[in-house]
């Protein structure tokens, strides 16, 4: 695989699909904890599309697709500590699924999926580890948060 297709599909190909998923792991793990409302933004700049699914979900897709995302939900009732943790937690855990279903399944077959898999598992590793950076914060350290929120308020 010669190094400038790997990397053009890299952040055409893997990195938005890779983003959606973890993405859509937070807008599932909102659900469980029966949000009201889920928000997906796809992308960074210009809104160039949005989708609404159902009544509780909209997905905002901006032109600069490659620049990562983000997730809210909201209800009347405040999250509890818990439902925090499955929230943020949701992201990575689709991402480890979606990797380890492609390893388990389709590694061998196809060089593509076998860096898309790859890629999912980094995600996920990166996104557990706890880490604050220019203002960016990791699932792994809202988690962390607020675990020892809990601890010092209870």
């Amino acid at each position: 695989m010669h190094w400038l297709l790997m990397l053009t599909y890299l952040v055409l190909v893997a990195a938005p699909a890779g983003v959606w998923i973890h993405e859509s792991g937070h807008a599932i793990g909102s659900w469980f904890c029966r949000a009201e409302y889920m928000d997906l933004t796809l992308g960074a700049g210009k809104r160039i599309k949005e989708v609404r699914i159902g009544r509780k979900l909209t997905v905002h897709f901006h032109l600069l697709f490659t620049a990562g995302g983000h997730a809210s939900s909201s209800r009347t009732h405040p999250y509890s500590r818990v439902e925090k943790v499955i929230i943020s937690l949701g992201g990575p855990a689709c991402n480890l699924a979606a990797g380890w279903l492609l390893m388990k399944f389709v590694f061998e077959s196809n060089a593509w999926i076998r860096l898309f898999a790859l890629y999912n598992l980094w995600i996920a590793m990166v996104n557990f580890i706890p880490f604050k950076w220019r203002g960016k914060k990791s699932d792994g350290y809202f988690v962390l948060r607020t675990i020892i929120d809990g601890r010092q308020s209870g």
